[in-house]
């Protein structure tokens, strides 16, 4: 990995200020789980591929393949008291495509590096639910969670949960 994949290069933390506003402005954040994911979501908190790759004690190059290169397609994990995980693809990034775009010497591993050590979210029901008409979406399932009490690192805290299959 490059000197310039550390932290703190191109990423700023959010204030509490702006965190504030987040909340204020977006009450509920919508996220894209694999079906049948919520149980596992909600005893260990919703995690970054990073995290869940640590939870399974992933290590060496199937780690390295899961983490730092594009994933075309979803990769499943087991782990025998954990049980399946499955790990989203990167279908819309393309390595040449990034190498046109990163600055300060980043690259694609460097920033596939970076994005599987986030969760995301979606701030509006619309934006997500164009992404779950994509045909390689439909048997996702979403939650809701409210933020009326915030986001933690771990997962998501209070507000409200619910599902709605699509």
């Amino acid at each position: 990995m490059s000197k310039s994949a550390g932290v703190g290069i191109g990423v700023r933390r959010v204030t509490d200020a702006e965190l504030a506003e987040l909340l204020r402005d977006c009450p509920t954040l919508y996220h894209m789980a694999e079906r049948g994911s919520w149980l596992s979501i909600r005893e260990h908190g919703l995690l970054s591929t990073s995290a869940l790759l640590d939870l399974y004690g992933t290590q060496g190059a199937e780690r390295a393949a899961i983490e730092g290169q594009r994933r075309p397609g979803p990769v499943t994990i087991e782990h025998p008291a954990f049980g399946r995980a499955v790990i989203r693809d990167q279908k819309p990034m393309s390595d040449a495509g990034l190498r046109r775009c990163l600055t300060d010497g980043l690259t694609p591993e460097d920033w596939y590096r970076l994005l599987n050590g986030k969760v995301f979210f979606w701030l509006t029901r619309a934006r997500l639910l164009r992404l779950l008409n994509a045909a390689s979406y439909r048997n996702a399932e979403l939650r809701r969670a409210g933020t009326r009490h915030g986001v933690t690192g771990g997962g998501v805290s209070g507000g409200d949960h619910a599902v709605a299959n699509q």
